[in-house]
């Protein structure tokens, strides 16, 4: 699957009688992913290119940037995610959106079918995909406020996903026997509430259970930036500049300040004994 932003690389594609769907698809949950499986198979089996278009506003915040989308999308059998910021379609009908696509056929749900009838374009339905009620990007925004990540999982049908590089930190994990990886994300993407999580990682052609830090760190440093620091159980390798997909599994507790460096390497292990019980079923599921 390719992914493009902006119309001039779109149009570098030279793309003709796509088969395609728009929305924000915020959270990318489980009717996102169904929207994209029917837009792909109806596609396929048109013999057609498809074409997910994606709205979005970098000034806004994020529960998945546009690369997490992309990451998302990878086995979905979508040829294009077009990720297209909402400056470059104001302005733009229904119609006039699938013109410039050269579309042949637009996929959507029925509760959105009547903004595409004046597009004189051939309509296909996806059913909604209903847990308690519709899901939608609100809910999971609720969710994510109250650290509740296994009702984030359980309506978005995923673990809730940072996607970024391993960036340089301070280094005082090492120095206390307990190295960290700290993962680089856009201002824009949304954090859940300060924490210490139970995590898995894919780095470096692997998977790891993580016990991860959400937050500043008020018993090492008195700094107000917060950082996402993660101590991957059972590793020790230079993974510098490597991507890392972190999924945000569990709440262990929140931050809090400690009296000394000794009491964080007690508590740490308590932590990673508590992630390693909740994460194992996930994890043995996932390797």
């Amino acid at each position: 699957m390719k992914h493009l932003s902006g119309w001039k690389r779109y149009q570098q594609e030279a793309l003709r009688g796509v088969y395609f769907a728009c929305g924000h698809f915020d959270g990318m949950h489980l009717g996102h992913r169904a929207l994209a499986a029917r837009l792909a198979t109806a596609a396929r089996q048109a013999g057609r290119p498809s074409v997910l278009v994606s709205l979005y506003d970098p000034a806004q915040p994020a529960l998945t940037t546009e690369r997490e989308k992309a990451y998302l999308l990878q086995e979905s059998g979508i040829d294009l995610l077009f990720s297209l910021p909402r400056a470059e379609a104001l302005g733009l009908s229904p119609a006039a959106l699938a013109a410039r696509l050269d579309a042949a056929a637009v996929v959507t749900v029925k509760a959105d079918a009547a903004r595409w009838r004046r597009c004189d374009l051939p309509i296909l339905f996806c059913d909604l995909v209903r847990q308690e009620g519709q899901i939608c990007s609100d809910r999971l925004r609720a969710a994510l406020r109250q650290a509740d990540m296994t009702r984030y999982t359980e309506l978005a049908g995923r673990a809730y996903l940072l996607l970024g590089p391993v960036v340089h930190g301070a280094g005082r994990g090492r120095t206390v026997g307990q190295p960290t990886a700290n993962l680089g994300l856009p201002a824009r993407k949304l954090l859940p509430p300060h924490g210490v999580y139970a995590t898995i990682s894919r780095v470096a052609g692997g998977v790891h259970m993580g016990l991860t830090n959400i937050g500043r760190r008020p018993t090492v440093d008195d700094f107000s930036y917060v950082t996402v620091e993660t101590f991957l159980l059972d590793f020790d390798r230079d993974i510098y500049g490597e991507w890392e997909a972190l999924e945000l599994c569990f709440l262990i507790r929140g931050v809090r300040k400690f009296d000394s460096l000794a009491a964080v390497r007690e508590q740490v292990q308590r932590d990673l004994q508590q992630a390693r019980q909740r994460l194992a079923a996930i994890y043995n599921a996932q390797c």
